[in-house]
C-alpha cells in the first residue's frame, strides 16, 4: 500500500504531501478567524468609549465616568435636539488630550483644535455658520502664541495681532468690513507702547495718540471724516494736561 502512495518518477508520497496542504490551509483559515475576532473586539470596545456628556464629571480636576474609579480614557459627545452633533471631545487619563471638534446644528463646522495635557496647543480654529472661517490662532501650552487672525462674515479680515506668552505682542491692525483700516497699534508684553492710529470708515485719519508703558503720552489729535482737526490734547503719563477744541464739523 505504501509504495502505491509513492510518485513513479521522484518517489514523493502523495498522502503525505495531501495532508499538510491541508493543514496549512485549516493553519492559514484560523488566523484569519483570529485577526477578524480581534479586530471585532477592537472595535467594540472603541465603541464603548464614547459617552454623552452628561456621563462625565469632574473630580479634583480629573474626569471620570459618572460612578466610574478610575480616569475617563475615550471621546465625550453632545448632540443638539434634531441629532446633529454638537461637539466631541477626546480625553485621556481623565485630561483632554488630542481634537475637539464642535459643529452648527445645520452641521457646518464651528471650531477645531487641539489639547494636550488639558491645554490648547497648536492651530485653533473658528467658522461662521455660513462657513466663513471666523478667527485662527496658535496655542502653546493653553496660551496663545504666534499670529492671530478674526474675519468678518463676508470673509473680510477684521484684525490681525501677534501673541507671546498669552500676551499681545507686536503690531496690531483691525479692518472695517469694507477692507478699510480701522486702527494700529502696537503692544509690548500686552502693554500699549507707542503711536496708535484710528481712521474713519471713509478712510480720513480720525485720531493718533503716543503711549508709553500703556499710558497716553504726548500729544493726540482727533479729526472729522472730512479731515478737519476738531480737537487737540496734551497727555502726561496717563494725565491729560491739556485740551483745545476747534469746534465740530
Amino acid at each position: 500500500m505504501l509504495n502505491r502512495q509513492l510518485h513513479p518518477c521522484t518517489g514523493y508520497n502523495w498522502s503525505i504531501g495531501v495532508k499538510m496542504r491541508l493543514l496549512n490551509k485549516i493553519t492559514i483559515l484560523f488566523v484569519m478567524c483570529l485577526a477578524v475576532l480581534i479586530g471585532c473586539e477592537k472595535t467594540i470596545e472603541t465603541e464603548k468609549k464614547v459617552i454623552d456628556f452628561d456621563r462625565l464629571q469632574e473630580r479634583q480636576g480629573i474626569f471620570y465616568a459618572v460612578n466610574a474609579t478610575e480616569p475617563y480614557t475615550g471621546a465625550v459627545i453632545d448632540l443638539y435636539q434634531n441629532g446633529q452633533k454638537m461637539y466631541e471631545r477626546n480625553y485621556v487619563g481623565g485630561t483632554r488630550q488630542g481634537l475637539t471638534i464642535l459643529w452648527f446644528e445645520n452641521g457646518q463646522k464651528q471650531g477645531e483644535g487641539n489639547f494636550v495635557d488639558g491645554k490648547e496647543s497648536g492651530l485653533h480654529t473658528q467658522w461662521y455658520e455660513n462657513g466663513q472661517k471666523e478667527s485662527e490662532g496658535n496655542f502653546v501650552d493653553g496660551q496663545r502664541n504666534g499670529r492671530r487672525t478674526m474675519w468678518f462674515k463676508n470673509g473680510q479680515i477684521m484684525a490681525e495681532g501677534n501673541y507671546a506668552n498669552g500676551k499681545e505682542h507686536g503690531l496690531t491692525t483691525m479692518w472695517y468690513d469694507n477692507g478699510q483700516k480701522n486702527s494700529e497699534s502696537t503692544y509690548v508684553d500686552g502693554v500699549l507702547e507707542g503711536l496708535v492710529t484710528s481712521w474713519h470708515e471713509n478712510g480720513q485719519k480720525e485720531y493718533e495718540i503716543n503711549y508709553v508703558d500703556g499710558k497716553e503720552d504726548g500729544l493726540a489729535n482727533m479729526w472729522d471724516e472730512n479731515g478737519k482737526k476738531i480737537k487737540e490734547a496734551t497727555w502726561v503719563a496717563g494725565e491729560l494736561v491739556d485740551s483745545k477744541d476747534f469746534g465740530e464739523k
